[in-house]
């Protein structure tokens, strides 16, 4: 199932240039198993990874910082996240990590 669903993918996306960068992480050989189907972990990854950057890249243009800045700040929000849920976890009180909310991040 998984690899019929990135095959389609990979023949959907043909010429739009994903090939080229999922060449900068894999080799031209994996890269053709990854578009075929037949490498579905790597394909997960590679896709991952295509996502992460494209986010980070639209992230930035729309806030008009550095992909490196954006990648920096979800980074600190994901070590304040893991905190709080650390200290839940062991019941205690959350450390004083000031959270910010969907609806005051974008305001």
């Amino acid at each position: 199932m998984q690899m019929s669903f990135f095959g389609s993918v990979g023949s959907l996306v043909h010429a739009t240039g994903l090939r080229e960068v999922l060449e900068t992480v894999y080799v031209p050989n994996a890269v053709d198993h990854i578009m075929s189907g037949k490498a579905v972990s790597r394909a997960v990854r590679g896709h991952l990874l295509v996502d992460e950057a494209l986010s980070a890249m639209v992230t930035a243009e729309i806030y008009g910082t550095t992909p490196q800045q954006t990648a920096t700040y979800e980074r600190t929000d994901t070590d304040k996240a893991d905190s709080i849920q650390a200290a839940n976890s062991q019941n205690e009180p959350p450390p004083d990590v000031p959270f910010e909310t969907d609806e005051h991040r974008f305001q």
